[in-house]
């Protein structure tokens, strides 16, 4: 799993490395290997069912160190250790917030309620595309969209 999601990632990377700007080159590269790693899985899952159950809690590993490693290198590396821990608390409670908000976009589309409980009328039907992969995907394009908008919605009204 990891040769494969390694030469995905490899080569998507090598074909796009002049069209990532050099600020957005971490990001870019954590969203390359998330997407391989997802996709993987999801073959797994497919055609390996089996394998698939047994690599299940490692393949978010892939994921997370892509996250940390990512962070490491963009703030950790050079900055002293006070300055380092309070970046690292920022970036935890901004990440379980986005995470918690996709989540919370995607249950209640997917399911109609929030935390459980009930909220969407009864005339409302559930799209369940968003409790799959691709639901947060799609959850996390749009928000992405969003941020997107609204910034530059203020710089042109500065």
């Amino acid at each position: 799993m990891v040769g494969v999601t390694t030469v995905f990632s490899s080569v998507v990377v090598s074909v796009l490395r002049y069209h990532i700007p050099f600020r957005f080159r971490l990001i870019a590269y954590m969203l390359i290997v998330v997407t391989a790693v997802i996709s993987v899985e999801q073959l797994l899952r497919a055609w390996f069912p089996d394998m698939a159950r047994t690599l299940g809690p490692y393949v978010g590993l892939i994921v997370t160190n892509c996250v940390v490693m990512g962070r490491l290198e963009a703030f950790a590396v050079s900055h002293r250790p006070l300055e380092a821990f309070c970046d690292a608390i920022g970036v935890s409670l901004g990440y379980m917030t986005v995470l918690l908000g996709i989540a919370g976009i995607r249950e209640l589309l997917g399911n109609g309620t929030l935390w459980g409980l009930s909220v969407m009328p009864d005339f409302y039907i559930s799209c369940r595309v968003f409790n799959s992969p691709p639901g947060a995907f799609m959850v996390f394009a749009v928000l992405l969209y969003i941020v997107n908008w609204l910034r530059a919605s203020t710089r042109r009204d500065s």
